[in-house]
């Protein structure tokens, strides 16, 4: 990994001396260095099998929701349990 320095007379501990920005620089084209793999370049229509269930209610609602139950689930377990607790005790 190379760190590029942010200014260019300024270089700090860490940064890339001259010599590794200059091979960096040789290389000239990104994909010399990188194994990027090619893509489908072939355009088809979306169709109706392709495109997800719609969630009911929307999705920011299903998310909001969720968030929601994440954050109260101790608290609610903790009411569920002393409800519970009471439940016995009346019972004895």
């Amino acid at each position: 990994m190379i760190l590029f320095p942010r200014k260019l007379g300024k270089h700090k501990q860490g940064d890339a001396s001259k010599e590794e920005i200059k091979d960096v620089n040789a290389l000239g084209n990104l994909k010399l260095g990188l194994p990027i793999v090619g893509l489908d370049k072939t355009i088809r229509e979306v169709g109706k099998s392709d495109v997800p269930a719609p969630i009911e209610g929307g999705a920011y609602k299903k998310l909001r929701e969720s968030r929601a139950d994440a954050k109260h689930a101790g608290k609610r377990e903790k009411r569920a349990r002393e409800k519970a607790e009471e439940a016995a005790a009346a019972k004895k």
